[in-house]
């Protein structure tokens, strides 16, 4: 991963090695040092070389338009860090509206986004895979039973995670003593310490660790 510092020093780097996780990455320590309206204009010529090495053949495709919807008006992030007492957390989350909490869910069993959250259509869950902007992502049976109960509370709405009228929730807000964001890096970490990407896998280990909170 990049270091800080010279964290958009980017114009000798392989442009093969790009990929949406080091945009972001770059995007926010970008923000955090330099400001906002510097960090914009180098990812605006990023973008512009990516496009046009595509266009040459140089690479197959521009992670920029991978990325999830909204990216570039991201909050500046501190790291986030793991959630320190997981049954608390998810007793917290339990007390939420149940399409608040099923968003909050998703993100700690399957490891998607906050935005890949919040946009994700009905219609683009399909044989236990929800294909996300950019990416598909594997849901484990865990994943599946919190989008079906979420599905029959809340019957004949076009997204997953729908706001009172119906469309997608414009912010999701947080769990009363955690960030939003932790869930998706406690998944992450519970992936490295089991050293696999089955989603499956990481999914049935976290309701172990969570076993004797879930109601």
């Amino acid at each position: 991963m990049y270091q800080e510092g010279p964290v958009l020093d980017v114009w000798t780097r392989n442009l093969r090695a790009f990929d949406e996780d080091e945009i972001l990455l770059l995007w926010r320590r970008g923000c955090r040092i330099y400001g906002r309206a510097q960090t914009r204009l180098a990812m605006t010529a990023l973008n512009q070389v990516l496009r046009h090495a595509v266009e040459l053949g140089h690479i197959d495709a521009n992670p920029c338009d991978k990325l999830p919807r909204g990216w570039h008006v991201q909050h500046v992030m501190n790291k986030a860090q793991r959630i320190d007492d997981i049954r608390r957390w998810w007793r917290e989350v339990d007390q939420l509206p149940i399409v608040t909490k099923t968003a909050h869910k998703l993100m700690l069993l399957s490891g998607m986004t906050c935005t890949e959250v919040r946009f994700l259509r009905r219609d683009q869950v399909v044989d236990g895979i929800a294909h996300c902007a950019g990416r598909d992502v594997p849901l484990s049976k865990w994943s599946q039973w919190q989008i079906t109960r979420c599905n029959k509370a809340v019957k004949h709405r076009r997204y997953v995670i729908p706001a009172a009228r119906g469309g997608a929730m414009s912010f999701l807000p947080n769990v009363a003593s955690y960030q939003i964001r932790q869930a998706r890096v406690e998944y992450l970490a519970v992936a490295k310490e089991l050293a696999t990407e089955d989603v499956h896998v990481i999914a049935d280990e976290i309701m172990r660790r969570v076993q004797g909170a879930v109601t």
